[in-house]
């Protein structure tokens, strides 16, 4: 047995026993995630997770839970809380995972935090080891302490020792987990997470709990997000959505773990809410105006001929350049040059722009970055042009970074030089329609062109 086992399973931890009448108990959990490097061990996330968990009829358990991270979380606040159910067997038959993200490089990768509940207890009293997956389990060591029954497990992949579990084999707890993850270019790390406390609860508090739970959950289903939506960014009607429950919420959520959640929403619905009507504003100064003069560089560092797109149909697509990772909104340029193949041939001309100060030609690092940027039209093989852009040309259509927003920034000119649409942000997509509300304004702008010169 290791010494790092051993630490394991002689660190006290705060748990008491279930009683056998209890309606429910209050789980609180502490997971610490730690990069580790050459020089020493750093702690770069703390996440504090709450779990409720509800015996239900024929052996199952229902598990709620919500988290909440010191600072700035990487996570949208309707990916910080679900709920999922276990069988008889304490193995998940339905629900989301338990699941934070961080940013690790400019890359959002999912870190997803173990059943509170070992899912494999049934197994663990009959067997010493036994295969689930890609993984294999091995039990170890056993200690009692404080008279309660501790069991070591630990799990196997191809790459070696993956997990390093605690159990309480009194109430199948996870007590203590060590996980080994990789991130980035091989860059190691630990997820630390420890049982801080167990507090078995009455049938009056489970209805306290249960009701904001029920409010969040519902919200939670009309949102209607991807479960590995990585996106802190509501659209308009899921803000409006959120707003027609926010008070109730914060009402319910008095005295109780969800307090602090429903506070949260309300501080993000109010922050995007403002930047939305500001975003409003500033496409109101564009919107069925003359486009301001511009002039367009191609990635030869060399303008591109004004003849090219005067009189015709345009589409700008500004997006913030970064060398790597390929990450929104590149995810949109796939579906950009479908439609560009579908529609230049009807006249229309598309523009993609990359927005970054070091595409000035001033700058030390300019050839750098547009060799970069190459590299990104050839990896993505994109059949429309590029342009460049330090970001004079952005302001002239009015930079929405300036008001906290986010490119892309996307920018229909009709053929007399009139803005058609200004959109800031993602168009929302499903994949089999692609860009459907881009391609419906240009369909319609072909056709008024077509009518016109008749």
């Amino acid at each position: 047995m290791t010494t790092t086992l051993l630490t394991l399973l002689m660190t006290p931890a705060y748990f008491a026993p279930v009683p056998d009448d209890s309606a429910a108990t209050e789980l609180q959990y502490r997971a610490t995630l730690i990069q580790r490097t050459r020089s020493g061990d750093t702690p770069v996330k703390t996440v504090n997770l709450y779990c409720l968990v509800t015996p239900l009829d024929k052996g199952r358990h229902q598990i709620s839970f919500a988290f909440d991270e010191p600072g700035m979380s990487d996570t949208a606040w309707p990916e910080q809380f679900g709920q999922l159910q276990l069988g008889p067997g304490n193995q998940r038959v339905a629900g989301r995972d338990i699941r934070f993200l961080y940013n690790h490089d400019g890359t959002m990768y999912p870190i997803v935090i173990a059943c509170p509940v070992f899912e494999h207890f049934q197994r663990l009293q009959k067997n010493r080891a036994w295969q689930s997956g890609k993984l294999e389990f091995t039990a170890g060591t056993r200690k009692t302490r404080n008279g309660r029954t501790l069991q070591e497990v630990e799990a196997f992949s191809n790459f070696g020792r993956s997990h390093q579990f605690v159990v309480d084999l009194n109430s199948a707890l996870v007590v203590k987990l060590n996980q080994k993850l990789v991130m980035g270019r091989g860059v190691e790390f630990t997820l630390q997470m420890e049982l801080a406390s167990t507090h078995p609860i009455d049938k009056r508090r489970l209805t306290q709990l249960n009701t904001p739970l029920k409010t969040l959950l519902e919200l939670q289903d009309r949102l209607k997000r991807k479960p590995d939506q990585t996106r802190k960014i509501l659209s308009d009607q899921q803000l409006r959505q959120t707003q027609a429950v926010l008070a109730q919420l914060k009402q319910q959520a008095k005295g109780t773990p969800f307090a602090r959640l429903a506070n949260n929403i309300e501080q993000d619905v109010t922050a995007q809410t403002r930047r939305g009507a500001d975003i409003s504003r500033l496409a109101a100064q564009f919107l069925q105006k003359k486009a301001p003069r511009f002039t367009l560089t191609g990635l030869n560092g060399k303008p591109i001929p004004p003849e090219q797109w005067r009189n015709k149909i345009v589409v700008l697509h500004f997006w913030n350049y970064q060398s790597e990772p390929l990450v929104e909104p590149y995810g949109q340029i796939g579906y950009l040059d479908f439609l560009y193949n579908r529609r230049h041939k009807l006249g229309v001309e598309f523009f993609g722009v990359a927005v970054h100060q070091d595409l000035s030609p001033n700058s030390a690092d300019s050839r750098k970055t547009l060799r970069s940027v190459r590299k990104l039209k050839e990896f993505m093989n994109l059949s429309y042009p590029l342009a460049i852009d330090d970001g004079q040309l952005l302001r002239k259509f009015g930079d929405p970074r300036a008001i906290d927003a986010k490119l892309p920034l996307w920018v229909v000119i009709t053929p007399a030089g009139t803005i058609a649409e200004y959109k800031v942000g993602l168009f929302s997509i499903r994949a089999d329609e692609g860009l459907k509300q881009l391609d419906a304004l240009l369909i319609k702008l072909i056709r008024q062109q077509k009518a016109n010169s008749q």
